[in-house]
């Protein structure tokens, strides 16, 4: 027997299918963008959830599942009230990578993808939780015990949620279709830490 100890929770929920006409928002939405380091693009509007009415369906969606990973998933006390903050669209055009990176001033994290069958998303493990940080080793094959990125596949209407201090990419888009997503940020609200240790702080 194996006990995963200290794990990273990837949660992913499929609960939510995107009407033709949000779609087409978001496809709208990422037509004024700007350009990044893997000459990928990301909408201007950063608070895209909060735009747009047609979109609130889509925000109650991600704010139930924001609730069920911080509280049923991380068992996180629901005294501390998890909410989404910025929100924007992503557009990887056929040759286009979205370079490694964390979200910083955010707890947990989220991409969701409107379309599907082109790069995944690769995660990466922070070099503290390397298994042996300062040697390398061959490996037979690779599991998610020994390995130091992850791949998920891009499946359309799929949601993904995780800590925003797991650093992620998005490899080149080898596909001839544009790869189209989601991401939003969180923090939280509430009382966190205690008093009695001095970690006491009002949110």
């Amino acid at each position: 027997m194996i006990e995963s100890l200290f794990s990273i929770p990837v949660y992913k929920n499929q609960d939510y299918t995107m009407s033709d006409k949000e779609k087409n928002l978001i496809r709208h939405i990422c037509g004024f963008a700007n350009i990044n380091d893997g000459s990928n693009w990301t909408s201007v509007e950063r608070y895209m959830l909060d735009a747009y009415d047609d979109l609130n369906n889509f925000k109650s969606y991600c704010q139930a599942q924001l609730n069920h990973y911080a509280h049923e998933v991380l068992k996180i006390d629901k005294k501390q009230q998890f909410y989404i903050t910025q929100s924007w669209g992503n557009l990887n055009t056929p040759g286009t990578n979205h370079h490694p990176h964390i979200h910083l001033n955010s707890m947990i994290s989220a991409v969701y993808f409107v379309t599907g069958d082109s790069s995944p998303i690769l995660f990466e493990r922070n070099l503290s939780s390397y298994l042996f940080p300062l040697c390398e080793f061959t490996t037979t094959e690779f599991n998610k015990f020994n390995s130091d990125s992850w791949r998920v596949d891009n499946t359309k209407d799929t949601l993904l949620l995780f800590p925003s201090s797991l650093k992620h990419s998005v490899p080149s888009n080898k596909t001839n279709e544009d790869r189209i997503s989601i991401s939003f940020n969180s923090f939280v609200k509430g009382t966190i830490g205690e008093s009695h240790k001095a970690t006491e702080l009002k949110l």
